[in-house]
């Protein structure tokens, strides 16, 4: 349906529109019934879709601290927006596993149509529709729709900032200058929740920003964007800056400061940027794949790199504030600390019109009429890498899903032997049992019992190791092979610690359960604890987590 401002008269869809909208919905239906599909069994070992949860309840009791720690810190690691929106989403009647999923599940959908009008504004229907079948069986993307986790809301609430800038921009074309403020304003808002869903979010604000100071010059709406993001994103920079606990892996501002010198962060850079382009970005974006040989590796590397480059050229001249957000969000994660693959899906909804407009621009260059026909041919290879690779996901998660502890089924044999750990916790052992543990969120989320701090323990010496868990106020050790933190640290750790120990029970095929203080348990262990440790160890030998 379009409008004229001249004539103010509405005109109805032709019907190729009501075919576009017909398509549209198809494969956004098409993308709901793939996500559900895929979906988790339930909250896994990922670890932070417990606490994501755990701080949504929190924030609706008046507090923002880790409730499954004995000490109840208050939290500096991921910022409030996104469990805010968990704890409304559960007050409002959605505290089940799969309620909380379909929420995920629509907004990543909406996400797929605001996007699908954002680009359609800018480059048109072709480009839009064949960005949104792309990301609609991306493996990605997909994944993280079915998951507890904030790169779906985020990746929403970015996508929602760059469409209301393209509307505010339309508005300033057309002299309706109430209108544009409007969306810009709304833009700004945007830009905000999304950081205070995921920290990078500072790349978006970054950009609108920018762009407000130099592509539009707009004074006043600089001056109130800066008092709204120094009075909120702000505030939560300041805090984790200040926050008593910084430790490396658990404070963002630690991971930052940490060997932070020239030539150090000048390595990082180098090897990040490598890294991403080579490796995470072909495979991101799920460019299919022959086993057993490089060529497509090779290739798939070259099309990324042409058509990236081709297409950010693209953006400068017909998108600016996208191409400019694109280099903002690189450069944030090209000093982070940790390179993870996972880092590019909220960049997923840009790269993908980014690759597919350099593609068309490198075609139109060779020869006009190549440009639709590269377009369908790149479209097609991306869809078929990522839907064979969304269906496994499907085949991997096809088992009975509970609101409860997953079941065996459900899970590999690691967690599965974790999982049946909680259940002898929580039907074995007092409710006011305290833990050390890897996944001190999910132990308390599936039983309610508290744990200590385990970046504090894990920084001890062999010496002072079993000392420190006991002064914290610990009575057990549960040991899984469901974390890095387990093999490199607590693994050593209790081995040079065993004759201290007791093992009060041990799950197939590596989760081991210890008392820290054997004097107050007069039961004997099953086995010796040392023996269990070696055994642990040696089976974990190799493991990359």
């Amino acid at each position: 349906m379009t409008w004229s401002k001249r004539s103010a008269v509405v005109t109805p869809p032709s019907s190729g529109e009501w075919r576009r909208a017909l398509v549209l919905t198809a494969v956004v239906l098409c993308h709901v019934a793939l996500v559900w599909s895929a979906r988790n069994p339930g909250l896994l070992t990922g670890q932070d879709d417990a606490e994501y949860i755990l701080m949504g309840r929190a924030l609706s009791q008046g507090s923002y601290r880790e409730v499954w720690r004995v000490d109840a810190p208050i939290h500096s690691q991921y910022p409030p927006g996104y469990p805010a929106l968990l704890g409304f989403w559960e007050a409002a009647g959605g505290n089940s596993y799969r309620a909380r999923v379909a929420l995920m599940t629509a907004i990543s959908a909406a996400t797929l149509l605001l996007l699908h009008s954002t680009l359609r504004r800018r480059f048109g229907g072709a480009v839009a529709m064949a960005t949104v079948v792309v990301l609609a069986v991306n493996p990605y993307v997909v994944q993280y729709a079915g998951e507890l986790a904030s790169e779906t809301p985020y990746t929403f609430f970015s996508v929602l900032c760059l469409y209301c800038l393209v509307r505010s921009d339309e508005s300033r074309h057309l002299g309706v200058a109430r209108s544009a403020t409007a969306w810009l304003t709304a833009a700004g808002a945007a830009a905000v929740i999304a950081t205070m869903t995921r920290t990078v979010g500072i790349a978006l604000v970054g950009m609108l920003w920018l762009s407000m100071v130099f592509l539009q010059q707009r004074s006043k709406a600089v001056l109130l964007f800066t008092l709204a993001c120094v009075a909120t994103t702000g505030g939560w920079l300041l805090w984790t800056i200040l926050a008593p606990e910084q430790f490396v892996g658990r404070s963002y501002i630690a991971d930052v400061m940490r060997d932070v010198g020239p030539l150090t962060l000048l390595r990082r850079v180098g090897a990040h940027v490598w890294s991403y382009a080579v490796e995470s970005l072909p495979w991101a974006l799920a460019f299919p794949t022959i086993q057993g040989t490089v060529i497509d590796n090779v290739a798939g590397l070259l099309v990324v790199a042409l058509t990236l480059m081709a297409g950010i050229y693209v953006f400068l001249r017909r998108w600016r504030e996208a191409a400019l957000y694109l280099l903002t969000y690189a450069s944030v994660l090209a000093i982070f600390r940790w390179h993870l693959t996972r880092f590019l899906v909220p960049a997923l909804a840009l790269l993908v019109p980014c690759v597919f407009v350099g593609a068309e621009w490198i075609a139109g260059r060779l020869r006009p009429s190549w440009s639709r026909g590269g377009l369908i041919v790149l479209t097609l290879a991306m869809v078929w890498g990522g839907a064979e690779r969304s269906r496994e996901l499907v085949v991997d998660r096809s088992c009975h899903r509970s609101e409860d502890i997953p079941l065996a089924e459900c899970t590999t044999p690691e967690q599965a032997g974790y999982f049946d750990a909680l259940r002898y916790v929580r039907t074995g052992l007092p409710e006011n049992a305290t833990f050390l543990t890897a996944k001190s969120g999910a132990l308390y989320y599936y039983t309610g019992r508290k744990s200590i701090s385990v970046e504090a323990a894990r920084g001890q010496s062999p010496e002072d190791f079993i000392p420190f868990v006991r002064s914290q106020g610990a009575d057990y050790v549960l040991l899984a092979s469901v974390d890095s933190l387990e093999l490199k640290y607590f693994g050593p750790l209790l081995q040079a610690n065993c004759e201290r120990l007791q093992l009060i029970k041990s799950f197939t095929p590596a989760t081991l359960l210890f008392a820290v203080n054997p004097a107050r348990f007069s039961a004997t262990g099953e086995r010796d604890a040392c023996e269990a440790i070696a055994e642990y160890r040696a089976r974990n030998s190799g493991r990359d987590l």
